[in-house]
């Protein structure tokens, strides 16, 4: 059986401070093939050079076009449902820009997904 492929949607904004360590530990989940999807909020600083520069180097990295301003994450997340392409996913995970996930979160909340259906 294949590995489970969960799309996380990330709403970012001024965050380059925790990216690395959250990127790293969304990434290097165990069991799950996991992609990442972002979409920054016109971040006034490094975040979005930083996320190009892993969207360069990961290809399990997207960043969502930016556009206008959101003003807030829940309108953001708003935008990354609407636009996200999560055709060819198992599941749909949601990350704050401040997270730092324990490696084995994601199979943790699958099986959990997979015994309640």
């Amino acid at each position: 059986m294949s590995e489970p492929k969960v799309i996380v949607l990330l709403a970012s904004y001024n965050g380059v401070v925790w990216l690395a360590e959250q990127l790293n530990s969304i990434l290097n989940q165990v069991e799950v093939d996991v992609w990442l999807i972002v979409s920054d909020d016109l971040s006034e600083e490094a975040t979005l050079g930083y996320l190009k520069l892993r969207a360069n180097q990961d290809v399990q990295v997207k960043i969502l076009p930016q556009g206008q301003k959101f003003g807030n994450a829940g309108k953001n997340f708003y935008r990354l449902i609407l636009e996200a392409d999560l055709s060819d996913g198992d599941y749909v995970a949601f990350a704050d820009q401040d997270d730092i996930w324990e490696v084995d979160k994601l199979i943790r909340h699958v099986e959990l997904m997979r015994q309640h259906q």
